[in-house]
């Protein structure tokens, strides 16, 4: 990896910094301006005109959340978490708030403030909007030899930033900020060896994709890494916002082994960079409606990129057996059942599977190519649909691609789940039923599923739990029956460990509703719960399937 000198990261800034939103006389507009400091930043906002009161847009920081870690300076003021007023009720021009590091991390939201090492920090710029109206952000007391990064743009910090557009920046050490084919943003407590991996898997895919398909992005992909040991347990959330894909690992000790959490996190960075491709610069009209093709493509062409042979054929098994188990008899094109969830990543997956085999025994060419004829299809406006890849994987793949897709337009029956098996195989895949002792990894996915369905058929058709270290701590109250009262934390079902050999545990419930018997639950300390009755889903659990081999598929 290319470590830039700061007078390299400089010049380009220079070089490639557009000119900024200049406000025109007489036009108001509000100004926030961030001066970091070691363990916070003081940020002040100077409001066009005196008003009695100011409100934050609600829409992208949880109300509880900016109340109790945002801290206003200075006496006399009152705040909700969304409005700011004095206590007097005395007009205000301009006041200012203490930003710590988010101290908690929530679903559906972007991590307002993080530290990137020392002196570098992450934000979402929307969290410091007004409920209406523009805003600029502005820089003090930042060292010259410092940088901003947002919008695909390196700044210097006298430069003044549109902040309705800044989306997630950077503000900090130029040092933090590594640039090979996309943008790296990390501190130095990142391992180099995950720095390297990242940058490294994320210059090759930007090239190969950008060679294959013939469109650059108009702004890389940007990754930021933050990370704080001593955080309370541990913890770690993703996210994407237009070209930056964000991580914040949390409590975790990467002094060790890290190589299977590297490989998630060059996944998901990977799957998140060719949204780039066909989620930004080319536009699916169904993103919601029919989300497994774009979702599907950026799942399997990111494993494609990374994975040897024996990964990939898990990474199949987990997406084959995945969508078996969550579309069911549904169709693909039903929104409700496959656009929700995991269930558009796994058909998907398997979709795209099919189009590439079908595309190198018919027309050659590999899933990169069947995404060219895409973006091809989609003219000046650059939007596509469904239609619009399914028409070009039949025309690359021919007859068998149609063949598999109709199957999924009708829904994974049991009938057409052995059709889509035999047609892969014909394809080249070499897939045989699951069996109890083929455990694989990835399929903790299993036990999800059974007690998943165990628990609808005891709680009034909902379901809750939670996989720690241990095993499964049930959500269960005293809404499932006196068996399954006070939340139990079990780890086995019918002496099967439903972490360490999932396959097994999967296979004793379906053998034992299948014949009438009971489940029994274990806890991890010894004690069994009661026998419980199976309930009618159990019964019905489809058989799944061992991936020995995907086909054979060239390097990308």
């Amino acid at each position: 990896m290319i470590r830039l000198a700061l007078f390299l990261i400089l010049a380009f800034a220079a070089a490639c910094s557009k000119p900024q939103p200049v406000v025109p006389e007489g036009v108001e507009q509000l100004t926030v301006t961030l001066s970091p400091e070691e363990e916070r930043i003081l940020a002040t906002w100077q409001l066009p005109k005196a008003a009695t009161e100011f409100s934050f847009n609600e829409d992208d920081m949880p109300v509880s959340q900016r109340e109790s870690d945002w801290t206003p300076a200075g006496e006399g003021w009152v705040f909700d978490g969304q409005t700011l007023s004095r206590e007097d009720g005395s007009a205000f021009q301009e006041f200012s708030f203490t930003l710590p590091a988010a101290s908690m991390f929530y679903d559906r939201y972007y991590v307002p403030v993080s530290k990137v090492g020392k002196g570098g920090w992450v934000i979402f710029a929307n969290t410091l909007a007004p409920a209406e109206g523009d805003f600029e952000v502005r820089f003090d007391g930042l060292p010259e030899s410092n940088v901003i990064y947002g919008e695909g743009e390196i700044t210097s910090p006298n430069e003044p930033r549109d902040g309705n557009t800044l989306g997630i920046f950077y503000i900090g050490p130029a040092e933090n900020l590594s640039m090979e084919g996309g943008i790296l943003i990390a501190g130095p407590e990142i391992p180099d060896a995950i720095r390297n991996d990242i940058s490294g898997n994320l210059e090759n895919a930007v090239t190969k994709l950008t060679d294959a398909w013939g469109y650059a992005p108009e702004i890389p992909p940007a990754v930021i890494i933050t990370y704080d040991q001593n955080w309370h347990g541990q913890s770690w959330k993703g996210g994407v916002l237009e070209e930056v894909i964000t991580f914040h690992l949390r409590g975790m000790d990467l002094s060790g082994d890290t190589s299977e959490f590297t490989d998630h996190l060059r996944n998901t960075s990977l799957h998140e960079a060719i949204h780039v491709w066909n989620g930004t610069l080319f536009e699916s009209s169904e993103n919601s409606e029919q989300s497994w093709v774009h979702e599907g493509a950026a799942e399997y062409i990111a494993n494609r990129l990374w994975m040897d042979d024996a990964t990939f054929n898990a990474a199949v098994q987990k997406a084959l057996n995945g969508c078996i188990l969550q579309l069911g008899d549904h169709s693909i094109r039903g929104t409700e059942i496959a656009s929700r969830g995991q269930t558009p990543y796994r058909c998907g997956h398997v979709v795209h599977l099919a189009a590439e085999l079908s595309a190198l025994k018919h027309t050659g060419k590999n899933v990169l190519g069947v995404w060219k004829d895409v973006y091809d299809a989609a003219g000046d406006e650059r939007v596509y649909d469904s239609a619009t890849f399914v028409t070009a994987a039949e025309a690359d793949g021919g007859t068998p691609f149609s063949d598999i897709m109709n199957l999924f337009n009708k829904g994974l029956t049991p009938e057409n789940r052995a059709a889509l098996v035999a047609d892969l195989v014909a394809l080249g895949a070499d897939i045989v039923p699951l069996t109890p002792e083929s455990e694989t990894p990835y399929e903790t996915t299993l036990s999800v599923r059974v007690l998943r369905d165990l628990l609808i058929g005891y709680c009034e058709g909902g379901y809750g739990f939670t996989q720690t270290q241990e095993g499964f701590a049930l959500e269960t109250a005293q809404r499932c029956g006196d068996a399954l009262a006070g939340d139990p934390l079990v780890s086995r079902l019918n002496g099967h460990d439903l972490l360490k050999t999932p396959v097994a545990a999967y296979f004793a419930a379906r053998e034992a509703c299948q014949a009438g018997e009971p489940l029994v639950l274990t806890r991890p300390d010894g004690p069994a719960l009661e026998p419980l009755d199976c309930p009618e889903g159990l019964a019905a659990l489809p058989e799944l399937y061992d991936v020995r081999s995907a086909g054979t598929l060239p390097p990308l």
